[in-house]
């Protein structure tokens, strides 16, 4: 906020502003006790696996959602994750003071926030985008993702970070589409649905 004049633009992803509900603080406090307690255990990991992915498991990628599952179960330092957790746990809530003028926000440089629509901090996404001027602010919700867009949907966040880049003045004269689908091979039908 203090230094804008050194952005060009902000990209935010799974953007959370909110202190934890009740129910996120008492969650994530019984995870805190199994870590210290028991280390790594099957709620533990099923908690972790719902942080990441959101919810509507069935709807993610089984392969995507067992690698993590498999990754969280050989964690060797559960102390480490549990004082993560704790300090997530105690976050305060974002302020967003008004602007100069007494009316929109503070924030001058453009602002893209891409989450998720599974993801379980939607209405977090959702307030931050409502507080924010809407003339310099973008959401992009991703269907059929979690809280894990990079690993899940990662050619489509590329497409939207650079369509954002684009619109700020960055490489002007490339065609997106035509170096995605280059990227990605012709014959990656995934790509090809998208267009």
């Amino acid at each position: 906020v203090k230094h804008q004049n050194k952005l060009d633009g902000l990209i935010l992803i799974n953007s959370i502003a909110k202190a934890p509900s009740w129910y996120e603080w008492g969650r994530e406090k019984l995870n805190v006790r199994d870590l210290h307690q028991h280390g790594i255990t099957d709620s533990v990991v099923d908690f972790l696996i719902w942080h990441n992915f959101g919810t509507y498991l069935e709807k993610c990628n089984p392969d995507l959602i067992q690698g993590y599952r498999e990754y969280f179960e050989q964690l060797t330092n559960p102390n480490n994750l549990a004082a993560f957790l704790e300090s997530y746990l105690h976050r305060k809530s974002i302020e967003f003071p008004y602007g100069p003028c007494g009316h929109g926000n503070i924030f001058i440089v453009p602002i893209l926030q891409i989450v998720g629509e599974r993801i379980y901090s939607l209405t977090d996404v959702e307030y931050i985008s409502a507080k924010l001027d809407i003339g310099k602010n973008e959401l992009v919700r991703l269907a059929d993702c979690g809280g894990r867009i990079l690993d899940e949907r990662p050619d489509k966040v590329i497409e939207i970070m650079m369509l954002f880049l684009q619109g700020l003045g960055f490489f002007p004269s490339i065609n997106v589409h035509d170096v995605l689908l280059q990227e990605t091979g012709e014959n990656n039908e995934n790509y090809l649905k998208l267009k």
